[in-house]
């Protein structure tokens, strides 16, 4: 009789037990889900930790099948222009992308837990839709800026006449889009200028741009960010009827309360069963961990080896650099969710380890060996991923200990500064990071330099008033031009001082002394640097001095040797503190630091509208070989903006070395400054790096 009642109760404690460790399991696994599948942010850590922001820009932008895909209205528009397709990172700057993300995020989580319609492209496009309305609205503020009062006033209310003409245009079955333009901005235009002026402004200007407007079917209809374009339904995914009650349990917020509670209550059950059996807690702890450390651990194996792999997951069809960008995001998310799960098994297989130590102590000593073991536990968990040793940083790695890198390299010290292969960014004021249209770079001149980037190009302008804007050899009619100019000139007023532009400075500036002053600063962190600037100067001398001067740069400014005669090394200008040379394009003094770009330095021509367009042919400066400073021009302009797909093919590193050597070959030395468009396309750096590690060529 006993030993019946003492299997029965033995079978009763076994069965509580494994209760209980399914139990502890599938409390692990809502844990689990809350933490990753059921948390918005874990979807956009992944496309963080895969660099998915600024891979847009670099790499999905870029892609021919993405280009002719925004071209055929992908994006709700037809963006018919490679140019309006290159000004997208400012009109989606990679915080709209984050918006755009979390939306994403937060419509699937919520979608999936039952809380949520299905995510539509339309509500997605909502932010990029806001992105491009605050940089509309950042210009127009600025142009208010620079009106008067009552121009202020007029441009205010066409910008919102012109925020409902979406809503009217759509709203409408078979009138253009120009019908719902058109009121609005004719009535701002009469209203700002005289009779005469506004008739011509409308009639040669504005009617000819609206016409081009037009559709090519009398039937077009605009895509709405409201109600989608093609609108039959799409069935729910087979695999949501499962996994919807599990969602809605992840997001749950009593479910963590909820789970605590069972499991206590069952772990309660399981120990007073044990302990009618005659066995201890401690072992029926140890017990009910190590098996959903076990179960936890094959579950765990089984997804990991028979789960589909990231391209498995993902539609068929896709551009390749898209494709290839959502795979890496889809291997993020596996890692973190491997991590999270793995990491539970760890803490369950710990703590059976400690309950097996504590079981066997004797009861005098069971709390210190308790507490070392939790100690042990603990330092393996928290510590194992940060037990690796550090790299060291790049520029205190190599070379020898008692020397500092000049430009990144130790190597480069005790090289002359002519001889050095630099990377130059073509237009590097003109930044989607400082609101330019027509943008030639990404980040701004501080994050160019951060990148490795040691020469500048740099455009000064005084703003121009419309008699500027628009000169006498401008490609229109004397009569149009006389027009547009008195148009300008009434309205709008100019702006004192220098300015970084690239065109008109309304399209995009920044004030020269601004941009010194934190040149000023990123060389004051970097005092073994060497900057140059290749300035196209449309301000006089006398204001360049002063802007550098109030900057405080000018401890730092070097005089160059005269034409012809040897630079000093990188070591000696960096020693010296005078490592910022500074070349106009056009003047030539009068301060000894500010001497003509051409009276030391050759370059190629500037003007290629495709890759085989670049040559070594000599252009301005000529091909004097005496002259120390080679200027190889490597970017290609299209529609007078810096083509984002051109700028990825030539920025290559293979490419950059191959016609930085045959050009080399043809004028007698290796580029000193290569100049490119968008440098956080390609990897020039490692071309220039690669260059320099080859013995100087010429004289």
């Amino acid at each position: 009789m006993w030993n019946g009642t003492t299997r029965r109760s033995r079978w009763a404690a076994r069965g509580s037990a494994a209760l209980c460790a399914a139990l502890l399991l599938g409390t692990m696994t809502l844990i689990f889900c809350r933490a990753t599948v059921a948390d918005p942010d874990f979807y956009t850590r992944a496309v963080s930790d895969a660099d998915g922001y600024q891979r847009v820009y670099d790499e999905v932008l870029i892609d021919p099948e993405v280009r002719e895909e925004l071209r055929s209205g992908a994006a709700g528009v037809p963006l018919r222009s490679d140019l309006v397709i290159d000004n997208l990172p400012l009109l989606a700057p990679p915080s709209v992308l984050e918006r755009t993300t979390e939306q994403a995020a937060r419509s699937f989580v919520g979608y999936a837990s039952g809380d949520g319609p299905a995510p539509s492209r339309e509500a997605l496009l909502r932010p990029l839709a806001g992105g491009a309305e605050q940089v509309a609205r950042q210009h127009l503020i600025a142009l208010r800026a620079d009106t008067d009062a009552a121009t202020a006033a007029r441009l205010t209310t066409l910008a919102r006449q012109l925020q409902q003409v979406p809503g009217q245009w759509e709203a409408n079955s078979g009138a253009p889009l120009t019908d719902y333009l058109r009121p609005p901005l004719r009535s701002f235009v009469h209203e700002t200028w005289d009779p005469p002026v506004a008739q011509r402004l409308y009639d040669r200007m504005l009617d000819p741009l609206l016409n081009s407007l037009e559709p090519a079917t009398e039937d077009a209809k605009p895509p709405s960010l409201d109600r989608p374009a093609t609108p039959p339904p799409r069935e729910q995914p087979p695999w949501l009827t499962t996994a919807r009650p599990v969602f809605a349990l992840a997001t749950a917020p009593y479910t963590p309360y909820a789970a605590a509670a069972l499991l206590a209550a069952a772990f309660a059950l399981a120990l007073h069963t044990a302990r009618r059996a005659g066995r201890t807690a401690r072992y029926t702890a140890a017990l009910i961990c190590g098996t959903a450390a076990g179960a936890a651990a094959l579950v765990g194996a089984e997804v990991w080896w028979l789960g589909p792999a990231p391209d498995e997951l993902l539609p068929s069809g896709l551009p390749p650099s898209l494709h290839a960008l959502l795979a890496d995001v889809v291997r993020e998310l596996y890692g973190s969710a491997a991590l999270v799960w793995w990491r539970g098994v760890a803490v369950l297989a710990a703590l059976t380890l400690l309950l097996v130590v504590v079981r066997r102590a004797s009861p005098r000593r069971w709390g210190l060996r308790l507490t070392a073991a939790g100690a042990v536990a603990s330092a393996q968990l928290v510590l194992l991923p940060t037990a690796m040793p550090a790299a060291p940083p790049a520029e205190l790695a190599s070379g020898p200990a008692d020397r500092r890198p000049c430009n990144g390299s130790v190597e480069l010290c005790d090289r002359p500064y002519d001889r050095v292969v630099q990377i130059g960014t073509h237009n590097a004021m003109a930044t989607v990071a400082d609101g330019f249209l027509g943008a030639h770079q990404d980040p701004s001149i501080t994050g160019q330099l951060d990148m490795g980037v040691r020469a500048l190009m740099l455009d000064t302008h005084r703003w121009e008033t419309g008699r500027e804007l628009l000169p006498a050899n401008a490609m229109i009619s004397t009569g149009t031009r006389r027009t547009l100019v008195k148009a300008v000139d009434d309205v709008v007023s100019k702006r004192k001082g220098a300015w970084l532009c690239h065109g008109p400075c309304r399209l995009g500036a920044t004030r020269l002394t601004t941009q010194l002053r934190e040149l000023r600063r990123w060389m004051d962190a970097h005092p073994r640097d060497v900057v140059t600037l290749v300035v196209q100067d449309d301000v006089s001398a006398a204001e360049t001095r002063r802007a550098f001067r109030a900057a405080g740069l000018d401890d730092y400014l070097r005089k160059p040797p005269a034409p012809g005669a040897a630079w000093p090394t990188l070591g000696e200008m960096a020693d010296s503190g005078r490592r910022l040379v500074v070349f106009p394009e056009s003047a030539d003094g009068p301060m000894p630091w500010y001497r003509n770009f051409y009276s030391y330095a050759v370059e190629t021509p500037y003007e290629a509208t495709d890759a085989e367009s670049l040559t070594c042919e000599p252009a301005r400066g000529g091909d004097d070989r005496s002259k120390k400073i080679f200027l190889l021009n490597h970017f290609v302009t299209r529609e007078g903006g810096a083509d984002r797909a051109e700028a990825a093919r030539v920025n290559a590193a293979k490419v950059i070395e191959a016609r930085a050597r045959v050009c080399a070959r043809a004028r007698g030395r290796l580029p000193t400054i290569i100049a490119v468009n968008h440098v956080t396309l390609g990897d020039a750096m490692a071309a220039a790096r690669r260059l320099n590690a080859e013995p100087p060529r010429g004289g």
